[in-house]
């Protein structure tokens, strides 16, 4: 079974706001909640109990800590921008194939294959499937390329079933 993709910066755009959102932002909110702990700990010590006065700072907090995650979005995407390079190995024309052996992914300067061993899950994400070999890497296959439903459903049972051995 195969999928023949031409993969745009908007697609490896889309990739990349999915392990932000999905992987940064989540840390990152549990860090600000230790911290919004620790802050509200350390700036009432020893006064007298106030919930209006802790609900004002932790919004504070909160606030400022968006602005900052929303800073590093941007500086995040920025530098994206310049990572896939014209006749890269990223974006173009690439055909993905299910074998006996692996995932193997074929384009115009590339060719590769990845054990199933190797793939450590695959994430259907809106208008995309994510097939990870590591924690922040996957292979990208915009859903648009599938002929049908079934041809994805497909496609997807086809590699879950060989990652599950």
């Amino acid at each position: 079974m195969e999928v023949k993709v031409e993969l745009n910066w908007k697609d490896y755009l889309a990739f990349n706001k999915y392990i932000f959102i999905r992987k940064r932002i989540k840390n990152s909110f549990l860090i600000a909640t230790i911290f919004v702990l620790l802050w509200l700990f350390i700036l009432n010590y020893n006064k007298p109990f106030d919930v209006l006065l802790l609900l004002v700072e932790a919004i504070i907090f909160f606030a400022a800590w968006a602005v900052l995650i929303f800073i590093i979005f941007l500086l995040n995407f920025y530098r994206i921008k310049k990572i896939p390079g014209k006749n890269g190995a990223i974006l173009g024309a690439k055909t993905y194939s299910l074998t006996d052996e692996g995932f193997k992914e074929t384009g115009e300067n590339l060719e590769s294959i990845v054990k199933w061993i190797g793939i450590k899950k695959v994430v259907e994400s809106g208008d995309y499937i994510y097939v990870f070999v590591d924690r922040m890497a996957a292979y990208i296959i915009p859903v648009r390329y599938f002929d049908s439903q079934e041809q994805k459903a497909k496609f997807l049972q086809s590699i879950n079933q060989r990652i599950s051995r």
